[in-house]
């Protein structure tokens, strides 16, 4: 079962992610400064994956921005709260 996870304990798991590696990301950075163009000549079929894994991930991002806004809410009865105290 799982018990909790402290915040210290998820900034550390956070701050092990690898960077996503998009290719339209790499391309705009790879080809941009070399032709100055807002949009480098590039294969269709690159071109294609690239905007279909953007698309992709922005699909995934959307659907875990919603699995956390479900996330009930973690009560702390131990901590106190002095911020706003009266």
């Amino acid at each position: 079962m799982f018990t909790g996870i402290t915040s210290l304990d998820l900034a550390m798991c956070l701050g092990t992610l690898a960077p996503v590696q998009l290719i339209g990301v790499e391309l705009l950075s790879e080809l941009r400064p070399s032709t100055g163009a807002w949009f480098p000549q590039v294969s269709l079929e690159v071109l294609t994956k690239a905007t279909t894994q953007i698309v992709d991930y922005t699909k995934a991002c959307a659907l875990t921005l919603r699995t956390l806004q479900t996330l009930p809410p973690v009560i702390l009865t131990g901590r106190p709260c002095l911020d706003f105290c009266l």
